[in-house]
């Protein structure tokens, strides 16, 4: 090639350049549209381009970004769908935080992994720029209007959105909480076959993995530690044969993931109540049919944030606050009727929606409702049915049955044991308690020595209190947080003929 010559004159040149050609001109057709439609939508009257950083922006509003499903008759389902099982998820890390099997945790993550794909789903399905619609109240109200949402749509759709960024950070939390119960928990290696360990020398070597069925014993007696005796100081009695004191867990349960928890549980009730009316009803029909795991029903604590509300009434004298069951919450197997489930720390329950003194052993009472009172207001002198005041419990044993079994009937009496369980109302229950000596209980025969002990074996315990109450939440497994306080703390009832029943027993037993 000469130097005066264009370089373009070459053959092969010129065959590159007329592809350039061509691929410019495929390019500046393709670009045509796109530079006609954006003419079009900076020239509309409906779009313009903000100026502050409070107004929406122009690409916020693009076609690609309107709702995808435009029936917004699905909308209220889907979210319940979402909300249902994000409450679920909750009950269960609730347990799973609290325990130190790999097993459950790993499941806990994944579920929070599904629970998550979810809910960015049900996001991207009705638009598919959410951080646009929820950065502001302003935004929020203008775009929501734009898209067809309506205000609580809008409001619904942002809180989900913004309960899924929360729980995010949660995922890798739940991870590394696993892991570290899967480093624990490594197994040994496996003997390499004989030929194996020859011919292969840069084979990793087979590991036997964790059965995660399978529990581990948290101590042996091996790993017990003996604290050396001090000098001058006997050795403290065993309480029982072969007693040991159990073990704390290595890794205590993480304070800030139940926190973390708690704190989208909250969230959680505060959409649930922006649902509308028919949605709320269906979700309040399957609380009845729902029936509580043996594993969440062992804890009657009340949660950490409920508490902190209700500081100011909790700091009075004689109040308190605790959680009523369902009666199927304590039912173990419907086949046996005992032994009964753990003992009620409240003697109060729920059933078929009725609120019921507890009936076992000798407990017994009547209620009745008083309206929405706040119980700052209750004090003994408030008015009440004269039965309240003037009642005044038996002392002796058949006549205790026979008042136990009128008031649960509801049968000559004005009042009974149960009422209607409603929220935000305030209610009065007289509560009869008696706590029976363990040799009328079990009936067991006395021994010789113990006839000169008669006295002190037959000392009981008995309460009559007057108390108002107030339930302020309910949650999925039908159970109810109440508020109390003990307006009136009456003299303790006595039974005074125990000592025939004891007398009773030991002469049939003589017959035989």
């Amino acid at each position: 090639m000469s130097q005066g010559k264009p370089a373009i004159s070459h053959p092969s040149n010129r065959l590159i350049a007329s592809v350039l050609c061509l691929t410019g001109v495929v390019m500046l057709a393709d670009a045509v549209p796109a530079i006609a439609q954006a003419s079009t939508v900076a020239k509309s009257p409906a779009v313009r381009i903000s100026n502050s950083p409070s107004e929406i922006s122009q690409t916020e509003i693009t076609p690609s970004n309107r709702i995808v499903n435009r029936s917004m008759a699905t909308f209220w389902p889907a979210a319940q769908k979402i909300l249902e099982s994000q409450a679920q998820w909750f009950d269960r890390a609730e347990v799973a935080l609290s325990t130190p099997d790999p097993l459950v945790n790993q499941i806990l993550s994944t579920k929070l992994l599904i629970q998550l794909r979810s809910m960015d789903l049900f996001v991207q399905r009705y638009y598919r720029n959410p951080r646009g619609l929820c950065q502001s109240q302003r935004s929020s109200r203008l775009l929501g209007a734009a898209v067809g949402f309506d205000a609580a749509q809008t409001e619904t759709y942002c809180a989900i959105y913004k309960l899924s960024r929360d729980l995010t950070p949660l995922r890798s939390r739940l991870t590394q909480r696993s892991s570290l119960f899967n480093r624990r928990w490594s197994s040994t290696a496996l003997p390499l076959f004989s030929t194996q360990s020859r011919q292969m020398p840069l084979t990793v070597t087979t590991v036997e993995q964790f059965n995660l069925t399978s529990r581990i014993a948290s101590q042996t007696p091996s790993q017990v530690f003996i604290y050396p005796q001090m000098v001058g100081i006997q050795r403290m009695k065993q309480l029982q044969a072969n007693y040991r004191p159990e073990v704390a867990p290595a890794i205590a349960p993480p304070t800030d993931l139940i926190k973390q928890v708690n704190q989208g549980r909250d969230q959680l009730v505060k959409i649930q109540a922006g649902l509308p009316i028919s949605t709320q009803s269906l979700a309040a029909k399957s609380i009845q049919l729902f029936r509580p795991k043996r594993q969440s029903i062992s804890k009657f604590a009340v949660r950490t944030t409920e508490a902190d509300v209700y500081q100011t009434f909790l700091a009075q004298p004689n109040t308190g606050i605790a959680r009523v069951y369902p009666v199927s919450a304590f039912v173990v197997d419907r086949n046996r009727l005992n032994p009964a489930n753990v003992p009620m720390p409240f003697g109060l329950r729920v059933e078929a929606g009725q609120f019921l003194l507890s009936g076992e052993a000798l407990n017994y009472g009547f209620i009745t409702q008083l309206g929405d009172i706040s119980l700052d207001q209750m004090n003994a002198a408030h008015q009440l049915p004269e039965l309240f005041k003037t009642y005044s419990p038996p002392n002796v044993l058949a006549e205790i049955q026979n008042h136990q079994r009128r008031f649960l009937v509801g049968k000559d009496t004005p009042l009974s044991s149960e009422i209607p369980a409603q929220l935000k109302q305030t209610y009065v229950m007289r509560l009869v308690q008696y706590q029976l000596p363990e040799v009328v209980t079990t009936g067991r025969p006395l021994q010789p020595g113990e006839r000169g002990q008669l006295k002190s074996l037959l000392a009981h315990q008995g309460q009559d209190r007057l108390i108002a109450f107030r339930p302020v939440t309910q949650r999925r497994d039908g159970s109810y947080t109440v508020l109390w306080k003990v307006l009136e703390t009456k003299a303790a009832p006595q039974i005074r003929d125990l000592e025939n029943y004891i007398s009773a027993s030991l002469k049939t037993r003589t017959r035989y």
